[in-house]
């Protein structure tokens, strides 16, 4: 942060207690000493709700991957049935012809109006 050495400190501090003096000098040190409470506690805050806030949008970022690939998988999970289905559908289909000789069986044979 601030790179202050001793002298530097004690330089500040006898400059302190000449324009304070020794009267005001303490309570002066108290405000000051309060101040930098407030301030670095106002930065704590500041910076917690900004790691809140990175970490909401990476949430949502996630979350929105997510979303895109499940919608993915939903669509090639339902190309793939449908393809099932419709490869189940030519087997049945093929084996209805061969057990009946290429001709309708009776259940599916349409009834004659006569």
């Amino acid at each position: 942060m601030l790179d202050i050495g001793m002298l530097e400190l004690s330089l500040v501090a006898v400059v302190a207690l000449l324009v304070l003096g020794p009267e005001r000098l303490p309570a002066a040190m108290r405000s000051f000493g309060r101040a930098m409470g407030r301030i670095k506690g106002m930065m704590a805050n500041f910076q917690e709700q900004m790691e809140v806030q990175a970490r909401n949008l990476d949430m949502k970022e996630r979350l929105e991957k997510n979303r895109q690939a499940l919608a993915d998988y939903e669509r090639r999970l339902a190309g793939q049935l449908l393809a099932d289905q419709e490869d189940a559908c030519a087997k049945r289909t093929a084996a209805n012809e061969a057990v009946h000789g290429g001709r309708a069986s009776q259940a599916t044979r349409p009834a004659s109006t006569a």
